[in-house]
């Protein structure tokens, strides 16, 4: 069945995520897309627990040769976005 889901755009794989890690309070998970032999910036940013989780998802144009040096640009971008827009993120 994976070849069928390979067909039709999908890898049949989830998602591979890097370590999470802890910025100016928020949890930020690397999650590098794979794009064209490579992997794009992208990640989750979490606050709360529970039914007050919040969550929000950034993807990123840049690419990089290897997973880890993805998932380090992942985690500085992360916390560009959390400098820049703080609170607002979740409004």
């Amino acid at each position: 069945m994976g070849w069928i889901s390979r067909l039709f755009g999908g890898s049949g794989d989830t998602p591979k995520r890097g370590a999470t890690e802890t910025i100016e309070g928020y949890r930020v998970t690397p999650e590098p897309q794979p794009r064209d032999g490579q992997f794009q910036t992208a990640g989750i940013i979490e606050r709360g627990d529970g039914d007050s989780l919040q969550s929000h998802r950034f993807i990123r144009a840049d690419l990089h040769p290897s997973f880890e040096q993805a998932c380090s640009h992942s985690l500085q971008k992360a916390e560009q976005i959390i400098r820049e827009q703080g609170e607002r993120l979740f409004r």
